[in-house]
């Protein structure tokens, strides 16, 4: 379940960012830096996708996740099996020394 979440919320992140970057008028691309020149607008990048492009983001993008999720994931297992192995020394530590 926590996996659907993480996945959730990263798909609604990168609509947002979507929908920021090319329907909000900020501009990229080649020309994001571009000035005005006398008798002409600035060149700006256009944003156009198409859909081969929108599949490998979202490809992508579920490939992230899966890998942020696993990276996570044997990070808490490691944390969780050292504190462990902390914790189990110290008991028996602690019991050979008093008994």
């Amino acid at each position: 379940m926590g996996y659907v979440v993480v996945f959730v919320l990263a798909t609604g992140v990168g609509a947002a960012v979507y929908l920021v970057t090319t329907r909000g008028g900020i501009p990229f691309g080649r020309g994001a830096g571009a000035v005005a020149t006398e008798g002409g607008p600035a060149a700006f990048g256009t944003p156009h996708t198409d859909w081969q492009t929108r599949v490998t983001g979202l490809v992508g993008l579920a490939i992230a996740v899966i890998l942020a999720a696993v990276v996570l994931a044997a990070a808490v297992y490691a944390v969780g099996s050292a504190v462990g192995k902390a914790v189990g020394d110290a008991a028996t530590n602690g019991s050979v020394k008093n008994g």
